[in-house]
Parts: structure tokens; sequence; C-alpha cells
């Protein structure tokens, strides 16, 4: 009977420590099993750590981009408002410009048909003088034969007074020395007539030319 209690909590002992060498094996493995699910979990954590950190700067890059996108955004806003403002001040310059090229087309119409109506005075003016100095040409040559007649009247009276003074001198000296010569000069001399008959009785010439003033 001894035996058999022996033997059963032999057996008892032997059942527990197969038991317990079989838990703790289980628990190793599990422990194990543990250890490499940690491990793993490490492992993805690492990844996903990773993971967050290029999402992260990512991310960043991608606000960095977003803020840069804004500021550029900001400027281009800011460049379209200088553009509109420039825009509209070179439509309100345009349209001022076209005003003063329609009064200066207005104004050059103005200055054209007044330049018009002075040429056309211009060439009046010119065709009065030009007649008037006709006409002034014409009176001087007038006046300038009236002149030159004058004087061929003068030169003429003055020879005249020369040829009968010559005549009676003539006279003086046949009477004084008379001679058939003398009497025959007296007989076909003018007798004291300067025209008798319709000719001239004095041999002298006058000629009497009348010129115009170039």
């Amino acid at each position: 009977m001894a035996k058999l209690i022996r033997f059963l909590f032999f057996a008892f002992l032997t059942g527990v420590t197969i038991f317990s060498v079989f838990k703790y094996l289980a628990a190793v493995k599990e422990r194990y099993d543990l250890l490499e699910s940690i491990k793993s979990i490490r492992q993805q954590v690492a990844l996903l750590e990773a993971e967050k950190k290029d999402l992260q700067q990512g991310l960043d890059k991608e606000r960095t981009l977003k803020n840069q996108a804004l500021r550029d955004n900001s400027s281009l806003k800011e460049s379209l408002r200088l553009g509109e403002e420039k825009l509209a001040r070179m439509a309100q310059e345009l349209s001022e410009a076209q005003r003063n090229l329609e009064e200066l087309s207005s104004q050059i119409s103005i200055v054209t048909a007044e330049n018009t109506a002075l040429k056309e005075d211009f060439a009046q003016l010119n065709l009065r003088l030009e007649e008037e100095s006709r006409q002034k040409e014409e009176l001087a040559a007038k006046l300038n034969s009236i002149s030159e007649l004058k004087k061929a009247i003068r030169e003429l009276k003055r020879r005249m007074r020369t040829a009968k003074a010559a005549h009676q001198g003539l006279r003086s000296v046949a009477s004084k020395k008379p001679s058939y010569e003398a009497e025959e000069k007296v007989i076909e001399g003018n007798y004291g007539y300067i025209i008798r008959d319709g000719k001239p009785t004095s041999s002298t010439k006058v000629r009497i030319e009348v010129l115009t003033l170039p």
C-alpha cells in the first residue's frame, strides 16, 4: 500500500513535472512568439515611423510649396491689380490722346483752310504786284520817253539856235564883202527861213531817238 502511494505520488510529481515542462515550453514558445511579434511590430513601427517621417517631410514640402504658391498667388494678384490699374491709366491716356488727336486734326483742317486762303490771297497779291509792277514799268517807260523827248526837243532847239546864229553870221559877212559866190549863197540860201516850201533850209541833220528804260 505504501508502494502504491509512493508510486502515485511519484506519478503525480512526474505528471506535474511533465505538465510544468510543457507549460514552460509553451510559455517559452509563447514568449518567443511574443518577442517575434514585438520585433515584427517594432519593425512595422519603424517602417511606419519612416513612412510618417517621409509623409511629414512631404507634408512640410507641400506646405512650403503651398505657402510659396500663396505668396506667388498674392504677388500675381498684386501684379494683376497693378497691371489692371496701369491698363486703366493707359486706356484713359489713349482716350485723351484720341481726343487730342481729334482736336489736332480739327486744328490742322482749320490751319489748312487758312493756309489755302492765304495762298489764294498771296496769289492774288502777287498778281496785283505784277500788275502794279507792269503799270509802274509802263509809267516809267512813258516818263522816260517823255524825258528823252524833252531832251531831244531841247537839243533840237539848241541846234536850231546854233544854225540860226551861223546863218546870221554868214549874212553879216556877205553884206560886208559882196561877191558872186556870196550873192549866189544868199540867193540859194534860206533867206532867213528855217523851213521854206515844206523843206528844211538848213543842212544840219538832227536825229531824234526816244529810248525806253530797260
